[in-house]
């Protein structure tokens, strides 16, 4: 019985450790949990009595790819350096897409605080569209987040 206490004592003693240091690793690069923003963007819709976004497949996964791509080309635009529109690489089917783009931010809120401050990106979140989605990545010292809306 005593061998099942310490023993049991000592797992939670190591996952407690494991999750501190975890905590620690992060403050060197922020993670942006994609749901806590997507959270944080359907609340700014619902105060100004807008529908909430849905979550749409495609549109997480063109917005994933523009963050993967913003990294590795290194460059900040809504053009890629080949002179492609944004829209271009998507396959989203829908009537109109819009796009933000997001970088060095330590939260979540922070980046969306920065979002609708600027008529445009405010504009895209308030915006007549019905689906998001929400790419992110970390690279050259700064959160990138990328956010594709649609319209069905």
């Amino acid at each position: 019985m005593n061998k099942l206490i310490i023993t049991s004592v000592s797992v939670i003693v190591f996952a407690a450790l494991f999750v501190m240091i975890g905590a620690a690793n992060s403050l060197s690069e922020p993670v942006i949990v994609k749901e806590n923003f997507f959270q944080i963007t359907n609340k700014h819709r619902l105060s100004q009595n807008l529908p909430q976004l849905k979550v749409s497949k495609s549109l997480t996964e063109s917005a994933q790819a523009k963050a993967d791509d913003l990294c590795n080309l290194n460059y900040w635009s809504h053009t890629r350096p080949n002179g492609e529109e944004f829209s271009k690489s998507m396959t989203y089917t829908g009537t109109r897409v819009g796009e933000n783009l997001a970088q060095k931010f330590d939260t979540d809120e922070g980046a969306f605080q920065g979002l609708i401050k600027s008529p445009t990106h405010l504009a895209n979140i308030v915006g007549d569209y019905d689906e998001i989605g929400i790419g992110r990545n970390y690279c050259g010292g700064r959160n990138i987040i990328v956010s594709h809306f649609g319209e069905l």
